[in-house]
């Protein structure tokens, strides 16, 4: 179809899903067939670039409509493909489109994931949804304490090993965890507390070596001198772990982490690291 007929069909699906037969409470059935049309329309190539996706409101009417089918769809495939849906959404719209409907794409999320529980491979989708939001975000100071603080909860359980659910959340929790530590433009309690599960994940996983210190290095860096006092101990356990189980190519990331140690704190790097050397 030539693009300028694209307009009329994304309008038509979304005015199906605002105010007609397939709006929230109408039928179901309506509304998940406009959804799996949308879907198509969104894969094609072009889409965000040309006149009518790219306006600046579109993302939040999308976005208006998608959750409200969530909300009343039961079958767990379908609430898997809307939430995929979400997720390319916000990739192929880009990052302004994202910062200016932020309350539209995260207000629904922590009600969405209590309604998932144990429903793990949903809730390792919103938390890659949330990474894609801290990531489109950055540290604007304006928005990135507000996000974040409402994130820190879905972290703490997704990484917490004394979760079963832990099995299968931590790894995105890990990179969401990672990727909030780039973006925090202050260090904040939740975020500091949050140390605590670094030692238990690497116990359960020595593969995880990497991730982990690079979440440490970001630490180092924003949480100055007191986190490094208050965590030593955690730090050095962290070391040792890792240098008496695991293999030389885990090692190296012990190593670069304890250089960036001795670059940022040279006194108090000489009694931290005495143990592990």
């Amino acid at each position: 179809l030539p693009d300028e007929l694209y307009g009329p069909l994304y309008e038509a699906l979304l005015s199906l899903l605002e105010r007609g037969v397939g709006a929230s409470g109408g039928d179901l059935v309506v509304r998940l067939a406009a959804v799996s049309a949308f879907k198509a329309l969104v894969e094609r190539w072009g889409f965000g670039l040309d006149k009518y996706t790219s306006q600046e409101n579109i993302l939040g009417r999308y976005l208006t409509v998608l959750y409200a089918v969530l909300r009343d769809a039961n079958e767990f495939d379908t609430r898997s493909q809307i939430l995929t849906l979400i997720s390319d959404l916000i990739e192929r719209l880009g990052d302004k489109r994202v910062v200016s409907c932020i309350d539209v794409i995260v207000k629904p999320l922590p009600n969405l994931w209590e309604s998932s529980r144990k429903q793990n491979l949903l809730r390792s989708s919103i938390l890659g949804i949330l990474r894609q939001i801290v990531e489109a975000v950055g540290a604007l100071p304006d928005v990135a304490p507000k996000l974040h603080s409402t994130i820190y909860p879905l972290i703490a359980y997704s990484i917490d090993t004394r979760h079963p659910e832990s099995i299968y959340l931590s790894d995105d929790g890990l990179a969401l965890w990672e990727a909030v530590l780039k973006a925090t433009p202050i260090y904040v309690n939740e975020l500091h507390n949050l140390f605590s599960c670094a030692l238990p994940l690497l116990e359960f996983d020595l593969s995880r070596t990497k991730i982990i210190m690079s979440i440490m290095s970001c630490y180092i860096l924003i949480g100055g001198r007191e986190f490094m006092k208050v965590s030593s101990n955690i730090i050095i356990n962290c070391f040792k772990l890792v240098l008496e189980n695991a293999r030389s190519e885990c090692a190296i990331y012990i190593v670069q982490t304890m250089d960036l140690i001795l670059q940022c704190y040279p006194k108090e790097a000489l009694l931290l690291l005495k143990e592990p050397i």
